[in-house]
């Protein structure tokens, strides 16, 4: 069986940080290594030299089932997904005391920054089961960046009992909101039946909405699932498009590592017409 695995890691407590967990042996090969905003994106690419007890191949997607456990993302800090609003500003700017009044109103943005500070103990002693409380109230109001943090807690067993399945909730729920990271994970959650069936397919729809809105990592995470036919039809077209798309900046190496792979696969007419469509491509 191919596949292409992938695992998110990010850190952000205080500076923004890119943590390599390592990649499990079961893997053969690799390529796709992209880092954009304090994210890195591993995408390894071979076939799973495991096997289960009546013989048959097992995914090595199984063996990163616990990747996602270990994912450390400080959501409302997402590098490209928290725009600096004015109220938010004004909320940061208060005191602890007045967030906490602030929170207890019901604004859902405060209630998020309040969680926030509570699980990184932040002007407040550390609680994860406070952390929990606040972030579950905003994320009940539908904001984004909390279902994301209850999803990590949740994931990660903080302040609640450690759920997988809550934790892929909670993601999807902010991946319909069009939060890309949460599309991201949600997207790596399938890869792995972490939390969910594994299911290419829905791995595939995921990372390409957060790639058709224009977020690096899951761009040149798509140019390798299309690469590897990895719930969708093989396409070298579309994989060189995408790795064109996610090039610029921190990813340039490992997105030229790619085109180099890529190109040796391709006449000269299907290159050119990657290097069209992406061209022409505009973000959703």
């Amino acid at each position: 069986m191919r596949y292409v695995l992938g695992a998110i890691i990010g850190g952000i407590v205080g500076d923004v940080m890119a943590i390599f967990l390592g990649i499990p042996d079961g893997l053969a090969g690799g390529f796709w290594l992209g880092v954009f905003a304090g994210v890195a994106v591993v995408w390894m690419a071979g076939t799973a030299r495991s096997s289960d007890e009546s013989g048959g191949s097992v995914p090595a997607a199984r063996e990163m089932a616990d990747t996602v456990d270990r994912i450390a993302i400080v959501a409302g800090e997402t590098v490209a997904e928290v725009p600096n609003s004015e109220e938010k500003q004004q909320i940061a700017g208060r005191t602890v005391q007045q967030i906490l009044t602030i929170a207890g109103q019901g604004n859902a943005e405060a209630q998020t920054m309040l969680g926030l500070m509570y699980s990184r103990g932040d002007g407040v002693r550390q609680n994860h089961r406070e952390a929990m409380k606040w972030c579950r109230k905003a994320a009940d109001q539908g904001h984004a960046e909390a279902q994301v943090q209850v999803a990590r807690m949740y994931d990660r067993g903080e302040g609640a009992p450690k759920s997988a399945i809550d934790s892929a909730n909670w993601f999807r729920r902010a991946a319909e909101q069009g939060h890309t990271m949460a599309q991201t994970l949600i997207s790596m959650m399938y890869i792995a039946g972490h939390g969910v069936p594994q299911d290419p397919e829905q791995a595939f729809k995921w990372m390409h909405e957060a790639a058709n809105r224009g977020f690096p990592p899951a761009q040149h995470n798509v140019s390798g699932m299309y690469a590897e036919g990895q719930g969708v039809p093989q396409d070298y077209v579309q994989a060189y498009k995408w790795a064109i798309l996610a090039g610029p900046g921190q990813r340039a190496e490992a997105n030229a590592q790619a085109i180099n792979y890529l190109t040796p696969k391709m006449t000269s007419s299907e290159i050119a017409e990657a290097r069209r469509l992406a061209n022409e491509w505009k973000p959703n």
